[in-house]
């Protein structure tokens, strides 16, 4: 949006950490389907929030640098979600 270079970037990972704890409460305790869908609604707002500002925030510092970590983080989350599911299924 047009507006959300205006909001600080301490303010919006503030944000983002009450929806990520807001989207776990509700996703942990709703009763029904449709609670559980809003919260994890929320945990999708939130990580477009935090992509996008974390991502811009990497053009204040080493751009080349930021950047790698990031695509490198991204790419070993699914592997390593991957191996975590199967060792967590072997072992219960």
């Amino acid at each position: 949006p047009y507006w959300f270079h205006y909001i600080p970037y301490k303010v919006r990972i503030w944000i983002c950490a009450v929806l990520m704890v807001l989207c776990l409460f509700v996703v942990a305790w709703g009763k029904s389907a449709y609670v559980k869908l809003l919260g994890v609604s929320l945990a999708a707002f939130q990580g477009g929030i935090g992509e996008a500002s974390l991502l811009a925030m990497a053009s204040l510092y080493d751009a080349q640098k930021c950047l790698a970590g990031w695509s490198s983080g991204t790419g070993f989350a699914g592997i390593f979600g991957y191996v975590w599911s199967i060792i967590f299924a072997q072992l219960l």
